[in-house]
C-alpha cells in the first residue's frame, strides 16, 4: 500500500524471506530502491489442554488418560511429572503423554506434568498442575 505497512495476522510459523520495492513520485522519471527482508514468525506459546481433576480411577481396576498440548512445534514429546506423586502402578509415557496402569492404592493425588516441543535448537516447554481421584 501507499504507507509500506505490514500488517495482518500470521497463519503459520517459519522465516519467510521477501524483497520490498518503493518508488518515489518524481516526474518525468520516478526513482526506487529495494531492500530484501526476512520475517520470522514464532509458533504459538506451547501449552497443556487436559483439563484438572483428571476423571476418577477405581483402586484394582484399569486406569488410562492421554494428556494433550497445543501451540508450539509439533510433535510433542518428553511427558514428565516434576513434582507431586502419581498413584502407585500408575506410569506416564514420556513419548505419548499416557497416564495408565492399574492404580494400587486409592487417595487423593496432586502431581505437576511437563511437556516439550520439537523446536530446534531450544524446545518450548510448558507445566501445568492435575489432581487425580482413585476411588477404593
Amino acid at each position: 500500500g501507499a504507507t509500506g505497512e505490514l500488517s495482518g495476522t500470521p497463519s503459520a510459523s517459519g522465516t519467510f524471506n521477501f524483497t520490498i520495492r518503493v518508488t518515489d513520485a518524481a516526474a518525468p522519471t520516478p526513482q526506487f530502491t529495494t531492500k530484501a527482508f526476512a520475517l520470522t514468525v514464532n509458533p504459538p506459546a506451547l501449552s497443556i489442554t487436559t483439563a484438572s481433576p483428571l476423571s476418577a480411577g477405581t483402586q484394582g481396576a484399569a486406569y488410562s488418560t492421554t494428556f494433550g498440548a497445543s501451540g508450539g512445534t509439533p510433535p510433542y514429546g518428553g511427558w514428565t511429572v516434576t513434582s507431586g506423586t502419581l498413584p502407585a502402578g500408575l506410569s506416564l509415557n514420556a513419548g505419548t503423554g499416557e497416564l495408565s496402569g492399574t492404580p494400587t492404592e486409592n487417595g487423593n493425588f496432586n502431581f505437576t506434568v511437563r511437556v516439550s516441543d520439537a523446536a530446534a535448537p531450544t524446545p518450548q516447554q510448558a507445566s501445568k498442575a492435575f489432581a487425580l481421584t482413585i476411588n477404593p
